[in-house]
């Protein structure tokens, strides 16, 4: 009986994860500002945005699936903090502490 080969993957630094996705992002309109953050082998995007479309939400949402193709089964989650989600929207309670923030524009 043949055993299926169980390929290693090596862990993915969740910074690395945050800079191609600010690669993917930065030249969206709506976009602000984005920060990582990293729990139990997770990686979790924050995206601060100007207000929005439904269908601008889903299509922001729908770019990490070039990070899944770029690193694999990585578990990525994508948080979009939008002022219509938040009344008001205070960064300061919604980041979690320790989010490392990423450049999205030259400074």
């Amino acid at each position: 009986m043949a055993i299926p080969q169980q390929h290693e993957s090596q862990p993915v630094a969740a910074r690395e994860v945050a800079e191609a996705f600010a690669e993917i992002v930065r030249a969206e309109p709506v976009v602000q500002r984005l920060w990582v953050t990293s729990h139990r082998g997770g990686i979790r995007l924050w995206l601060l945005t100007e207000a929005m479309e439904r269908a601008d939400e889903l299509r922001l949402y729908g770019l990490t699936d070039v990070i899944y193709d770029r690193f694999g089964e990585v578990p990525v989650t994508l948080h979009l903090l939008s002022p219509l989600n938040f009344q008001p929207l205070e960064l300061d309670v919604v980041l979690p502490q320790g989010a490392e923030e990423i450049a999205l524009r030259a400074a």
